[in-house]
């Protein structure tokens, strides 16, 4: 069992080849780069404010190579004389997981415009749980004149989970921000438009990203040994925003994110990694190394019945492979391990 374990540790090393935030406070948050933790000084003008609130955004530097990602430091001002609060929106259901609290979000757009037409555009929407589990985010109350502050992570290139976005084109790339928050009492929709920034699009850098790639998946190795999940998961989602179809990776963060009891992001982690897995067969059928990992992953989903069958599919298709010879009582115990559940 251990060496089974061992053995998925030195595969991910061999293929390898949100944040906190504190009430009402002026002070940017810290975020883990392979360079050392960063901080964004705020800078701009604020944007056109929205019943009593504006939004602000300030992205780390002015130049970035094609897939690497943008840090934007985010802040929302409350203008009123009163205290308002920002946070848990209606109950909401997630495909078949169970109702988790969405708070307010940010949907960021990056878009560029060349030959005088929008050649590109990708927008993400993204939730902020104040320092919570996703599913026990709580309301964040802002006093008057006071600034609510949070970095965050964004990568217009490449496939994301929820945007698909066309060829990025080098040189001027815009970036704007919409805050929205259903308002409580009266049910109405705040959306509060950032300023605009503009960036400049810079050739990929294979070399720095697949070294950012190692570090980050080191740094993530050396937090879960110490059982620093939060770590673990601040570096493995870095990884994930530079090589969005890393599967060992995603393994990896679901587990962080389940040993922090963030249970339905653990889920839908571990659900994208299988996913990545079944193209991989898909694409390649000889592929018996992805066709084991979706034995493993779904036996970390708890679906014993489907690893089965895959395991049986394997033996039948790859009957000289000593891993579809496991006994799926002991797959499953190993995925038990390696999320410490039982």
């Amino acid at each position: 069992m251990k060496c089974f374990l061992r053995l998925f540790v030195v595969l991910l090393a061999i293929s390898c080849g949100q944040l906190q935030a504190d009430e009402a406070t002026q002070k940017a948050n810290e975020i883990w780069t392979p360079n050392g933790t960063i901080t964004i000084k705020a800078a701009g003008k604020w944007g056109d404010e929205a019943s009593g609130v504006s939004c602000r955004i300030t992205t780390d530097k002015n130049e970035y190579h094609i897939g690497e990602p943008v840090f934007i430091l985010v802040e929302i001002k409350n203008n009123t004389s009163d205290v308002i609060s920002i946070g848990v929106e209606p109950m909401v259901k997630v495909r078949n997981f169970s109702p988790c609290r969405q708070p307010f979000r940010l949907q960021t757009v990056f878009f560029q415009r060349y030959k005088g037409r929008l050649g590109f555009f990708s927008t993400v929407e993204q939730s902020f749980p104040p320092g919570k589990a996703w599913d026990k985010a709580q309301t964040i109350r802002i006093n008057p004149g006071e600034i609510y502050s949070q970095i965050t992570i964004r990568a217009p290139w490449g496939m994301t989970l929820s945007a698909s976005p066309s060829k990025a084109q080098l040189g001027a790339m815009s970036l704007e921000a919409t805050y929205m928050q259903h308002a409580t009492k009266d049910s109405k929709r705040i959306n509060a438009k950032s300023n605009l920034i503009q960036f400049v699009v810079l050739p990929k850098n294979e070399t720095l990203i697949d070294k950012n790639i190692k570090a980050g998946i080191q740094k993530a190795i050396e937090a879960l040994k110490r059982k620093d999940y939060k770590s673990a998961e601040e570096a493995l989602t870095y990884v994930m925003i530079l090589k969005p179809r890393y599967a060992e990776a995603c393994i990896m963060l679901g587990r962080a994110r389940f040993k922090q009891r963030k249970k339905e992001m653990a889920k839908f982690t571990l659900e994208f990694a299988l996913g990545i897995y079944r193209n991989k067969v898909k694409k390649s059928p000889k592929d018996w190394n992805s066709l084991f990992q979706q034995a493993f992953v779904l036996m970390l989903l708890k679906r014993p019945e489907k690893a089965k069958k895959i395991l049986e599919q394997g033996r039948k298709q790859f009957p000289g492979h000593a891993q579809f010879k496991i006994a799926p009582t002991e797959l499953q115990k190993a995925a038990q391990n390696f999320l410490g559940s039982k």
